[in-house]
């Protein structure tokens, strides 16, 4: 009995030593992505980063490759940046409509994609309520990229890149559109922009209380024109109101307040803005409130490109403002009616404008094409 005993106790020893794994492959099996570190100033608030979905460096590389990738698009002819190109801050080459692989176009300006990580919704009318669902528009839209989910999983599948960074970057090589939307989102997140003449320039909440107490430059006559309600001792400088809906706290510096205005354009009903998600009529001509960052590369404006340069957009709000049409209760008053601001006051304000702008975005290597 006892040698029976010896013999089963060395029969299990064997299992047991067979079956221990590799030390090399159970730590290469091992699912350890890199955080990713966002920089930004400080006293910005912390971004929107969800839970489900946290930034590495894994998953930003993987983005960034299927952010450039033409195999997303119906006939791989088209990638996200074919409309949001890195040349113009991420919109699409000065077009006022994006053109798509059936060569037809849009009907609404492409945005811009920078600074995302803070935002809350997403498109002109806030149709997306995440980054992640973002992608779903364009991508199957029939007049954008024209593709399917099915069909770009596929794609990717017989890649013999993509199954190894799907690995990487959320530990399993199965290839799913909900990684696919995961990682294009990471990618956009990590854009940001943050280095303009305003921010070298305004560094501190301080120094920019003293340049509106006591403007000295062109630009700093700029800013108080976009940060000023109203001044009994500046009688002869009109008020821009900018502010009210481009933010001004340093705590949050993207220059938009993330929400929806009517600003007095002059047909509401051609594109019905927000009401198209809310269904709601009072929604009726509200679009989401773009940022003011990167200006000078992001032409033409407004949610459907029908300005071409900053000076149509400031004597739209100097004189054109449709009262009537502007039903947005936040800024009724000075703001619902045109400015008339004098040529002076004009030129200032673009220049501060133009100060917003980061040409460092344009060549950030990290957010380059990596084909």
């Amino acid at each position: 009995m006892s040698k029976l005993i010896y013999i089963y106790m060395f029969i299990l020893l064997v299992f047991f030593a067979t079956c221990k794994k590799d030390p090399a492959i159970y730590v290469e099996n091992i699912y350890n992505p890199t955080p990713y570190k966002l920089t930004y100033p400080t006293g910005v608030l912390p971004p929107n980063i969800p839970a489900e979905n946290p930034l590495t460096v894994e998953g930003v590389e993987l983005g960034r490759r299927l952010f450039y990738d033409k195999k997303l698009s119906g006939d791989n002819t088209m990638s996200c940046a074919s409309c949001h190109g890195q040349a113009f801050a991420f919109t699409d080459n000065n077009n006022q409509f994006s053109k798509g692989i059936t060569n037809e176009f849009g009907k609404r300006n492409a945005m811009p994609i920078f600074n995302l990580a803070w935002e809350k919704t997403f498109f002109w009318d806030g149709g997306a309520p995440n980054l992640e669902s973002q992608i779903v528009g364009p991508l199957t839209s029939p007049i954008e990229m024209h593709s399917s989910f099915a069909d770009v999983v596929e794609k990717l599948k017989a890649d013999p890149i993509y199954p190894k960074m799907f690995k990487k970057a959320f530990g399993k090589d199965t290839i799913t559109s909900a990684y696919i939307m995961r990682a294009i989102a990471q990618f956009e997140r990590s854009i940001v922009s943050f280095n303009s003449l305003f921010d070298r320039t305004y560094k501190t909440q301080k120094q920019r209380e003293y340049a509106l107490q006591n403007p000295i430059t062109r630009l700093d006559s700029g800013f108080l024109v976009f940060a000023l309600d109203s001044s009994p001792s500046r009688p002869n400088l009109r008020p821009g109101h900018c502010w009210h809906c481009h933010g001004l706290s340093p705590s949050t510096a993207l220059f938009t307040d993330l929400s929806f205005h009517n600003n007095g354009l002059e047909d509401v009903y051609v594109d019905s803005g927000r009401m198209r998600i809310t269904y709601n009529e009072i929604d009726r001509g509200f679009f989401k409130t773009p940022t003011l960052r990167n200006l000078a590369y992001t032409a033409p404006y407004m949610h459907d490109g029908r300005f071409k340069n900053i000076e149509e957009v400031i004597e739209h709000y100097s004189s054109g403002v449709h009262y009537l049409n502007n039903k947005d209760g936040i800024t009724r008053n000075d703001f619902s009616r045109p400015l008339k601001l004098n040529a002076r006051d004009k030129e200032n304000l673009k220049i501060f404008l133009l100060s917003l702008s980061d040409s460092s975005l344009l060549y950030e290597e990290k957010y380059k094409s990596p084909f």
